[in-house]
C-alpha cells in the first residue's frame, strides 16, 4: 500500500487531490518498494510510466473537429464545458484537464521511481538494465513533453525563456510535502531533449514481449520527430524532424501508412474498429491503454463531429483530387457521423462483476505522423517539389483509386485553393511559381492543404488541437441555442488553465487576455 500512496503523492502535491477515480485499478500496481528488486519488476513499474489516459476526447472537442448536434443529443457537464472552453471545469473526472493531468504526473512518478531504483541496483553492482532505464527516461520526457503542450502557450523562440511551462518532475518524492515551481517552456524543452536523447540511445526493442506497447526505438524517434517539428527554433530543428522521420520511414513510406484505399474500405464495420489500434497494424508505433470513455462515447456526445462538420471536412471542401476514400468510411450518419477507430474495453478486478472501467488503446505515435512531419518540414524549408512527392505518399493510400492512381501538382493545390475550384484539365503550360509572390502563394495553399489533409486523418484523436496552436488557427463554436464562443489565432485559452487546486498549492496560474 505504501507504493500506491507514493505515486499518488506527486498528483496530490501538485493538485491537491488524490486520484480518486479508478482506485482499484491503481491498486494494481506494485505495493511495496522493497520487491522491486529486480529487472523484471523494473519493467512491470515501467508499463505504469506511460499515461493512463487520453488528451484526445479533451483536445478534439475544444478543437474545430467539434459542433453541436443539438438539445437532444447526449450530454455531460464536462462535454459541454470542453466546448465552451471554461477555465475551471465543475468535475475532475474523465475528460477533463486535471484528469489528464493528474495520470501524465502518477505515470511520471512511476518512471521516477524506477530511475532510483535502476541507480541503486547498478549501484549494488547489478548490469544490463541501460534498456530499462533508457524507456524510463524517454517515458518522463514524453509526458512532460505533452503536459507542456497542453497546460503551457506554444513553443517560441521569442518567449520560450519566459513563459510559463509545467513543472519538470526528476526524483522520487521523499517528503510529504515538497513546494514545486513551473519551469519555462525553455527549460522544459530543454529536459525532455536531453531525456529523449538519453533514454533513446538505451532501448532494446528486444526486451519487450509486444514491443508497440513500448516506446521502441522507431516510436522514440518519431517521439524525436515531433519534439523537433513543434519545437521549429530554426531550419535545423525541422532537418532533424525530417532526419528522425526517415530513419523510421525508409525507402517506401506508402508501404507502412494505414491503407485505408485497401483494407479499410473493404472491411466491416467491427473490423476496422478492431484492426485500427492492433499491435499488429503496421503503422502503429506506439499503443498505450487509456482510462476514458472517450472509446464508447465519441460518436454520440452532442458536442462531436456534427453532420454539417463532416460534410465540411470529408465530402466537399478541403477535398482536392475528387475526395479521399475516407468519405466513404465514415459510418453513423448526420447524426452520429464517426470513423471506427476506438473499440471500448471494459477494465474489471471481478470477471462477474458489473462495475468496470472503461477504457480503449490509442496510438501515441504512428507511420502516418511522420510522413506528415516530413511533409510539413519540406513545406516550410521551402523544398516544394519534395512536398508534392509527398502529397501523392499519402494520397496513393487514402484516396480512392478505382479510376487509376490520383496525384497531384503545385498547380492542382494552388488553384484549388485560391479560386475553390479543382483542377480537370490542367493547362498546356501550367505556372512554374519562380517569383516571391508566387512560391509565397503556392507555400500558403499547400500549407493549407497540409492542413487538411491531417485533419482527416487524425479525426477524434485530438491531433487538430496542436494544430490549431502551432499553425494560430481561429476556431468558432456556435450551439444550437444561438451561444457563439470564439478562439482568436492568438488566444491564451489555447493553453489549458493550471488546475485550481495545483494554484491554490502554489503553482502560478496561466495569464488570460
Amino acid at each position: 500500500m505504501k507504493m500506491k500512496i507514493l505515486y499518488k503523492s506527486l498528483a496530490i502535491i501538485l493538485t491537491g487531490i488524490s486520484l480518486v477515480s479508478c482506485n482499484d485499478y491503481l491498486d494494481k500496481l506494485p505495493d511495496n518498494r522493497t520487491e522491486l528488486e529486480d529487472k523484471e519488476q523494473i519493467g512491470k513499474l515501467l508499463v505504469n510510466a506511460y499515461p493512463k489516459t487520453s488528451y484526445a476526447s479533451l483536445c478534439e472537442v475544444m478543437s474545430d473537429n467539434a459542433g453541436d448536434k443539438g438539445m437532444d443529443s447526449y450530454n455531460t457537464q464536462t462535454n459541454e464545458e470542453t466546448y465552451k472552453y471554461v477555465e475551471n471545469f465543475s468535475e475532475e473526472g474523465q475528460n477533463t484537464p486535471i484528469f489528464y493531468w493528474n495520470y501524465a504526473y502518477t505515470a511520471i512518478a512511476h518512471a521516477n521511481q524506477a530511475l532510483e531504483k535502476i541507480e541503486e541496483l547498478e549501484e549494488a553492482g547489478a548490469t544490463d538494465l541501460d534498456s530499462y532505464k533508457g524507456e524510463a527516461l524517454v517515458c518522463r520526457a514524453y509526458t512532460h513533453f505533452m503536459l507542456v503542450n497542453l497546460f503551457a502557450p506554444h513553443y517560441s523562440e521569442t518567449t520560450a525563456a519566459s513563459d510559463l511551462g509545467v513543472p519538470y518532475v526528476e526524483e522520487v518524492e521523499k517528503v510529504l510535502v515538497k513546494e514545486y515551481k513551473r519551469h519555462t517552456v525553455a527549460q522544459v524543452y530543454e529536459k525532455v531533449e536531453r531525456d529523449l536523447l538519453e533514454g533513446m540511445a538505451m532501448l532494446n526493442d528486444t526486451r519487450y514481449d509486444v514491443p508497440k506497447y513500448h516506446f521502441t526505438t522507431n516510436a522514440a524517434k518519431a517521439f524525436a520527430s515531433r519534439f523537433y517539428l513543434w519545437r521549429e527554433r530554426d531550419a535545423n530543428d525541422l532537418a532533424m524532424s525530417m532526419d528522425y522521420a526517415n530513419e523510421v520511414l525508409g525507402a517506401n513510406p506508402a508501404a507502412l501508412l494505414r491503407d485505408i484505399n485497401g483494407f479499410y474500405s473493404e472491411a466491416s464495420y467491427y473490423d476496422k474498429e478492431a484492426q485500427y489500434t492492433k499491435a499488429e497494424e503496421t503503422p502503429n508505433l506506439l499503443l498505450s491503454e487509456c482510462i476514458d470513455n472517450w472509446g464508447y462515447l465519441y460518436p454520440f456526445w452532442r458536442f462531436s463531429l456534427t453532420g454539417p462538420l463532416n460534410q465540411k471536412i470529408f465530402m466537399s471542401t478541403g477535398n482536392l483530387k475528387w475526395g479521399l476514400t475516407y468519405a466513404h468510411l465514415i459510418h453513423g450518419g448526420n447524426d452520429y457521423a464517426h470513423f471506427p477507430k476506438w473499440r471500448n474495453h471494459e477494465i474489471k478486478d471481478n470477471p462477474n462483476s458489473d462495475s468496470f472501467v472503461p477504457s480503449f488503446m490509442m496510438p501515441l505515435f504512428t507511420t502516418d505522423e511522420l510522413i506528415y512531419n516530413r511533409l510539413e518540414a519540406h513545406i516550410k524549408l521551402g523544398e516544394l517539389d519534395a512536398a508534392i512527392d509527398d502529397f501523392n505518399i499519402i494520397l496513393s493510400q487514402k484516396v480512392d483509386d478505382m479510376f487509376g492512381a490520383v496525384e497531384v501538382t503545385k498547380y492542382d493545390i494552388n488553384h484549388y485553393y485560391t479560386t475553390g475550384e479543382q483542377v480537370f484539365f490542367p493547362p498546356f503550360n501550367p505556372p512554374t511559381y519562380e517569383t516571391d509572390e508566387e512560391i509565397a502563394e503556392l507555400t500558403g495553399s499547400m500549407t493549407q492543404y497540409y492542413l487538411d489533409l491531417k485533419r482527416k486523418d487524425f479525426i477524434h484523436e485530438g491531433m487538430r488541437w496542436f494544430d490549431i496552436r502551432r499553425f494560430d488557427l481561429e476556431v468558432i463554436h456556435e450551439t444550437a441555442d444561438g451561444e457563439t464562443y470564439k478562439l482568436e489565432a492568438k488566444d491564451s485559452k489555447k493553453t489549458l488553465q493550471i488546475p485550481a487546486i495545483a494554484v491554490a498549492n502554489g503553482l502560478q496560474p496561466n495569464k488570460r487576455d
